[in-house]
């Protein structure tokens, strides 16, 4: 009995030292969200599938990135130009245990009709995918996908 007290005292002693959150690190208040869009301009030219990549500054990403590597609940929302001016809002949301993806091109006038909807994904998994044109930058592949594809990207 005497070892057993003693034993869960040293537990809790070294539990009570331990660092509550590694350093770096986001915050992990429970139930907070980081939201990243602050780090994302207002609007950026996506040039739709076949442009150049978008300019979502790499701070946002970085940001999704490293609330999702810790674990954090985390959201980004930007809007984004196609090539022929329409608005297009996106979002990314992770709530600790899945990614959800959506973009809103129902006010897309330029797209085909079919295509006028807010299209989302349900992720399991997200990675880091280098670009070829510029390995300092990367965009955001979520996997295990359901809804509209098995796959999506972000930005």
């Amino acid at each position: 009995m005497l070892l057993r007290v003693f034993t869960v005292a040293i537990a809790v002693l070294i539990a009570a030292c331990a660092p509550s959150s590694p350093p770096n690190s986001l915050p992990r208040t429970p139930g907070a969200m980081v939201d990243c869009s602050p780090l994302a301009a207002e609007a950026f030219t996506s040039g739709g599938l076949i442009a150049p990549r978008p300019t979502l500054p790499q701070s946002a990403v970085d940001c999704v990135w490293k609330a999702y590597k810790a674990g954090t609940p985390l959201r980004l929302s930007v809007k984004t130009n196609t090539v022929d001016g329409a608005q297009v809002p996106s979002t990314i949301v992770f709530d600790g245990v899945g990614v959800l993806v959506t973009r809103d091109l129902s006010l897309d006038r330029f797209s085909a009709t079919a295509d006028r909807r807010v299209w989302s994904w349900r992720c399991g998994t997200m990675t880091q995918r280098t670009w070829t044109a510029d390995a300092q930058r990367y965009s955001l592949e979520m996997g295990g996908c359901t809804g509209d594809g098995t796959t999506a990207t972000f930005p």
